[in-house]
């Protein structure tokens, strides 16, 4: 699924007009329409709604909702903000549809006249939409944003929070943002939706299906993507009924160190639950018992050390090999991870400490094989870059930079997750919820990623498939458990459903 600027959402929209032979209006009541279905969903007449409206073409959807919604048995009000005089065509004929069924209709002195809504009133904010691209700060509009919020009432956004820039804009926060419980997105996500800062403005956003032209959307210039169900079913791969184990490639974990096992076995775990062949484990010498015991299917080598990583090992005997899960950060295992970095000849995973020690030593990046994956956390990333990012917007563009200058895949773990390729484009992930918000489940995705790219998948769809499996096992995992019950093994114990439920699409 694409991600668009505000403008080419604009594009988008002209173009279908054009295209489908329909006017602007019919589109503005498809929009409506569309979201007035949503609403009608989850709330049953006669439930109270006023809905806010500016005088452009977001308001001109919030006063078709209104009209739907009246005329489905619900308690309509209207108040619109700003000058009459100043609204838009479609806006206009909608007003005049409303004054027709005597639709209550009020302007901005309702607001000064009544300190609270009626009680039990759900709020549609159709205020500002896509075309917001600076901070609002005085005026009508931020008098009624800054009211909403005063509100106890459970606030719906049409397409965006009012306030908030699509294309993001740090000095958008200085001024007022609708704080939404919903936000109906219309038939796109929006970028600023994606970043941890505006969660509070945004809260639970759905996409509304309004059928803009499919030629147009194919055709647009997009800034990202987000990953569906529809797309990660074409990446996977079928087995081969007469198949092997040798088929589905032999890849080398090295991972583990003394007190930190278990991320060693949680990533060998992970990696043979994502279809891996054959796995051999590079472990400490008093890990033997551990590994053995926990994960029979794996084979095991030895360091000559006990209790780390120590030995560089001879790595062209597999497909590929994965690094980083609680080895630690010791002088001895920076050596063994130069080495092994020096003999690379395919992509590889780099997870954890190895991450951080390539942090330290940021000369290795030119010995790494282009297109390996990196799987850092957002501290992790800002030691590899050399850099905190006070916001999500920087922090992204050099996510971008670092994977086109070294030509590396870097999965930026998180909510959204986002899978970074050297060609420049971004992938966010759908899948996920807190619940895996918890110890080892880094060390899962790690391994799910080694074992897909053991496996023959393409470096990039590796890194893609891996996020959105490992998402979706943990979606179905907080399903049959709760968030709070989640762990890194119930990620893993679902993984089988998670491939499963991928399959059918």
């Amino acid at each position: 699924m694409k991600i668009f600027t505000a403008e080419k959402t604009r594009q988008i929209d002209q173009q279908t007009i054009e295209n489908q032979g329909i006017s602007s209006e019919d589109l503005m009541e498809r929009a409506g329409n569309a979201c007035a279905h949503w609403l009608q969903t989850y709330f049953s007449p006669p439930e109270s709604i006023c809905v806010f409206c500016g005088v452009g073409n977001n308001g001109g959807d919030g006063l078709v909702i209104a009209r739907l919604l009246q005329q489905s048995g619900y308690e309509v009000s209207v108040i619109v903000v700003a000058d009459i005089a100043q609204a838009s065509q479609d806006f206009l004929l909608n007003y005049e549809k409303l004054q027709k069924i005597r639709t209550p209709i009020f302007d901005l002195n309702y607001l000064k006249e009544n300190e609270n809504l009626p009680a039990n009133t759900i709020v549609i904010d159709a205020l500002l939409g896509t075309g917001t691209n600076r901070s609002v700060e005085e005026g009508a509009f931020a008098e009624a944003i800054q009211y909403i919020n005063r509100q106890n009432a459970l606030v719906v956004s049409i397409d965006v929070p009012s306030g908030l820039c699509v294309d993001y804009n740090q000095e958008q926060r200085k001024g007022a943002i609708v704080q939404a419980n919903i936000t109906l997105s219309i038939q796109f996500p929006k970028m600023s939706f994606l970043f941890a800062e505006n969660d509070r403005y945004v809260g639970d956003w759905y996409l509304i299906d309004i059928g803009l032209d499919a030629k147009a959307i194919e055709e647009t210039e997009h800034i990202a993507h987000y990953l569906d169900a529809d797309f990660v079913a074409k990446i996977l791969k079928q087995r081969p009924k007469f198949a092997h184990k040798g088929n589905f490639g032999h890849a080398l974990l090295i991972a583990g160190s003394e007190g930190k096992m278990g991320a060693a076995v949680l990533s060998a775990k992970a990696a043979l639950s994502a279809g891996l062949g054959l796995l051999t484990c590079l472990i400490p010498q008093n890990a033997n018992i551990i590994m053995q015991t926990a994960v029979p299917e794996a084979m095991c080598k030895y360091n000559s050390d006990e209790e780390k990583w120590t030995d560089a090992p001879e790595i062209d005997a597999y497909h590929t090999f994965g690094v980083g899960p609680g080895i630690g950060t010791d002088a001895t295992t920076e050596w063994a991870l130069y080495k092994t970095i020096e003999q690379m000849m395919r992509p590889a995973v780099f997870d954890a400490d190895a991450i951080n020690l390539i942090a330290k030593n940021k000369e290795w990046l030119s010995a790494i094989i282009p297109h390996s994956i990196f799987t850092p956390h957002v501290k992790e990333f800002e030691r590899l870059v050399g850099k905190k990012f006070a916001d999500s917007e920087s922090r992204l563009e050099k996510l971008q930079n670092f994977a086109q200058r070294y030509e590396m895949i870097v999965v930026l773990k998180g909510a959204y997750s986002a899978v970074a390729l050297p060609d420049g484009s971004v992938y966010f992930n759908s899948t996920g919820n807190p619940g895996m918000a918890t110890a080892g489940s880094g060390d899962v995705l790690c391994g799910i990623i080694m074992g897909l790219l053991a496996q023959g998948y393409v470096p990039s769809h590796a890194a893609i498939l891996g996020v959105y499996v490992h998402g979706l096992a943990g979606d179905i995992a907080a399903k049959k458990l709760s968030e709070e019950a989640v762990t890194a093994s119930r990620i893993i114990e679902n993984l089988g459903a998670a491939f499963g439920q991928i399959r059918t699409i």
